[in-house]
């Protein structure tokens, strides 16, 4: 017996931690005709100011969506009222990771720390999270079959870009070489599709906190 993420109930569950009835569930999904688009996605600081948005909108377009969030920056009130699955752990942790991702089919990775002052204040800290944090997401990807990730990077990798709008062949640069930058381009790894994307900026009318 143990507790399906799913389902919110006790009940004897499979190897990957969710219960027979959900497992078959997401069996049908998988095998759902084209024309039914609803999907399920695990949202990575999905808490988080740009995440919290992005898991409103999918909600709102039919999809059900859960939600992984340490709140150390992430504020669960943003979520009140929505029908997300939320789990809160760190994504340094590969065995939270995987419960979490345990039938999903598509990832958006937003779990980072993020800022220039944390990152001079915290450098160990802020890479620690960017670097375990997306090896654990990969290595859950794999292990799952989840076959579709979205990493959200930064417009920041581009430094004081030449051009802007900004386009993805302009040269990176990095004029400060204790301030590492990353950058993360569309490739594939164990079967998986990865995209990455950047902000340059986000803003909008909700406050912040």
């Amino acid at each position: 017996m143990g507790y399906c993420f799913w389902c919110g109930t006790w009940a004897q569950l499979r190897a990957d931690h969710i219960c027979v009835r959900c497992r078959d569930d997401w069996v049908r999904r998988r095998r759902r005709p084209a024309t039914m688009s609803s999907v399920r996605y695990l949202i990575t600081g999905g808490a988080g100011f740009i995440g919290s948005a992005l898991v409103k909108r999918l909600l709102d377009d039919g999809h059900e969506v859960r939600v992984l969030d340490d709140m150390s920056r992430g504020n669960p009130q943003r979520l009140a009222g929505y029908p997300c699955q939320i789990v809160t752990g760190d994504i340094r942790n590969p065995s939270t990771v995987l419960l979490a991702m345990q039938g999903c089919e598509r990832v958006v990775h937003l779990a980072y720390l993020q800022g220039t002052q944390t990152f001079y204040a915290n450098p160990r800290q802020v890479l620690d999270v960017a670097l375990r944090g997306i090896l654990n997401v990969l290595g859950a990807c794999e292990r799952t079959g989840c076959a579709d990730l979205l990493l959200v990077s930064s417009s920041e990798a581009y430094q004081v870009a030449p051009v802007v709008p900004t386009p993805e062949d302009v040269p990176l640069t990095v004029p400060d070489p204790l301030n590492v930058r990353r950058r993360e381009d569309r490739f594939r790894t164990g079967g998986a599709g990865v995209g990455a994307g950047r902000y340059p900026g986000p803003g909008g009318d909700r406050p912040a906190s």
